[in-house]
């Protein structure tokens, strides 16, 4: 069943995207691989919350300029992701340490039963790799969609100043935001079926529920998605104006530089 869907997924993408579309299937495995690598490093005793962070660089490098190859909107989103990455670290660590939801709910308790519970394994750093890594997906996406139209409407009207382009990648930006909250509401709301249902056969109480420890990491994960798109959108659209307007500043020109370069 597995390799029928990937078949169909390969067809499909090199249907709607060419060879973008089959880039994007590499990079598909790729991430996987790396999440498996994320895994194996924190079980051989690396630091948890360093490689987890260069590894969410390196995804998002791969994503970006595999695909998107490199020019200005890939650089300005890559950009972005690695400022929003590095604020989303703290605030995760904050409310991860605060909330204590490290480790197993009882939920759990038949399927880790057999397992040992020696390890020598910080949990809560674990569970703040875990919420860092479900969250680039979604950040990457918002950022790229942004650096992209904000691209496509400079690229027609290349007579607009840096102010005159940020209101338009404002405009665009909320229109985004109401697709992204949605998008990510409905994506969690399967994982909570499941468990709405065991707290609904268990007869949990709204205090039980609240109080939860599956439930309060659910529900956080939800809101650090969301938040990481939100503080996105500004940040992409502020350095891609910045890129595509500052025609004069000497990092502007040597990334033309390279871009030109690049394409021979």
């Amino acid at each position: 069943m597995i390799l029928v869907l990937s078949i169909i997924l390969l067809l499909l993408c090199l249907l709607v995207g060419g060879s973008r579309g089959f880039k994007a299937f590499i990079v598909f495995f790729v991430d996987i691989l790396f999440c498996l690598l994320n895994i194996f490093l924190i079980g051989s005793g690396f630091p948890i919350i360093i490689t987890t962070f260069i590894l969410c660089i390196i995804l998002a490098y791969i994503i970006l300029y595999f695909v998107n190859e490199y020019n200005k909107k890939t650089v300005a989103s890559f950009i972005s992701t690695v400022v929003i990455l590095i604020i989303l670290m703290f605030i995760v660590y904050i409310f991860i340490s605060l909330s204590h939801v490290q480790g197993f709910g009882v939920e759990y308790i038949e399927e880790i039963g057999w397992c040992s519970y020696s390890i020598d394994l910080n949990l809560v750093y674990a569970t703040i790799s875990s919420v860092i890594i479900g969250l680039i997906g979604s950040i990457v996406d918002t950022s790229t969609a942004i650096s992209t139209a904000v691209y496509e409407v400079y690229d027609k009207n290349s007579h607009l100043s840096m102010q005159e382009l940020l209101k338009s990648g404002h405009t665009i930006g909320k229109d985004v935001i109401a697709t992204v909250t949605n998008t990510l509401l409905f994506a969690f709301l399967g994982g909570f079926l499941t468990l709405m249902i065991w707290f609904s056969y268990f007869d949990y109480t709204i205090l039980q529920i609240i109080n939860n420890k599956v439930f309060v990491l659910q529900f956080l994960s939800i809101m650090f998605n969301a938040l990481g798109s939100l503080l996105i959108i500004p940040i992409t659209n502020l350095i891609t104006c910045f890129l595509l307007t500052k025609n004069n500043n000497l990092f502007v020109k040597k990334l033309e530089d390279r871009i030109e370069s690049r394409k021979y």
